[in-house]
């Protein structure tokens, strides 16, 4: 019997989660974790319910952690999906360091105790291919795949930048200007991240003047803007790069901001570029293959559902 032991957050364990997070999230194709500025800010509203964080001791050792967000009707939960019923919450699936993989399930069950005493009628998570324990440890406590948003409703594609640059023309490529810009490209991404359009030009201009920007570009032709993209690194591997949106009017113009932004990256010294594939940008997987990238994980939503 192992001497693992179950608590809910408390003040100091910030620390030793963010370095949990990061060594877990650190073999993904794109990793993913709160740091600290970030979980001492989220940790100090006032209607922060510290229950909804469970972490895994063995001794004093931090060994894992599960966080749950909840939401109320009619709200937004998790990753963009809203719900009609009551009380719902939105679970990250549980991150535990290695050798201690019998700690994840410890971490569920407690998690889902806390959400249905608070009565949470649903909850979702995330599942992914690049988390392959998430899938397994969702159907081990009864969740289901969402019917509108299965395995593959996201996918990520990888282009291995030590492949080199990809030579095509890219004359409608244009840098941000956001003079000339902002306005329209607010309105453009407000929708996609959930925001008014007021938080979306604080957060072009934040990017805009991000020293880490890769790459801020639109497509002009005739005076008129058919395209936008953004390139960031990663928070945790710097060499880690992605296309955090892109959309654009046709598939040449898909294309044009896909080559430029892979060949930014490159005079960046990145080493992997992602493209998270969603929404439209399904109808596209065949361009991103003929580009050289890789199919590398499938995203879905799974839920579990409380009478």
């Amino acid at each position: 019997m192992s001497d693992y032991t179950i608590k809910a957050y408390e003040p100091g364990f910030e620390a030793d989660q963010e370095k949990i997070g990061i060594e877990v999230a650190s073999k993904w194709n794109w990793p993913f974790q709160h740091l600290l500025p970030t979980l001492k800010e989220m940790y100090s509203k006032d209607d922060f319910d510290p229950e909804t964080v469970q972490f895994c001791f063995q001794g004093r050792k931090m060994v894992g952690f599960v966080f749950a967000r909840i939401g109320v009707q009619e709200g937004v939960v998790g990753p963009g999906l809203v719900v009609d019923e009551g009380l719902a919450a939105s679970l990250d699936n549980p991150r535990v360091l290695p050798d201690h993989e019998e700690a994840a399930p410890l971490l569920m069950e407690k998690i889902i105790e806390v959400l249905e005493a608070k009565g949470v009628k649903l909850i979702q998570t995330r599942v992914s291919t690049m988390r392959e324990d998430s899938i397994q440890l969702a159907k081990k406590f009864g969740f289901k795949p969402h019917s509108d948003f299965p395995l593959g409703y996201k996918l990520y594609y990888e282009y291995n930048l030590c492949k080199g640059f990809i030579g095509y023309a890219t004359e409608h490529v244009k840098e941000f200007n956001l003079e000339r810009d902002i306005g329209t490209c607010s309105k453009k991404i407000a929708p996609f991240f959930k925001i008014s359009q007021d938080n979306a030009k604080t957060l072009i201009q934040e990017i805009d003047t991000n020293e880490e920007l890769i790459s801020h570009l639109v497509i002009r032709d005739n005076g008129k803007m058919y395209g936008y993209s953004m390139t960031l690194p990663n928070d945790i591997v710097k060499d880690i790069v992605a296309i955090y949106y892109i959309e654009a009017t046709t598939e040449d113009y898909l294309r044009e901001l896909i080559v430029q932004s892979v060949n930014r990256a490159i005079l960046k010294d990145g080493k992997t570029f992602i493209i998270d594939v969603v929404n439209e940008l399904l109808l596209y997987e065949f361009l991103f293959t003929e580009l050289g990238f890789t199919k590398v994980a499938k995203w879905g939503i799974f839920e579990k559902r409380f009478k």
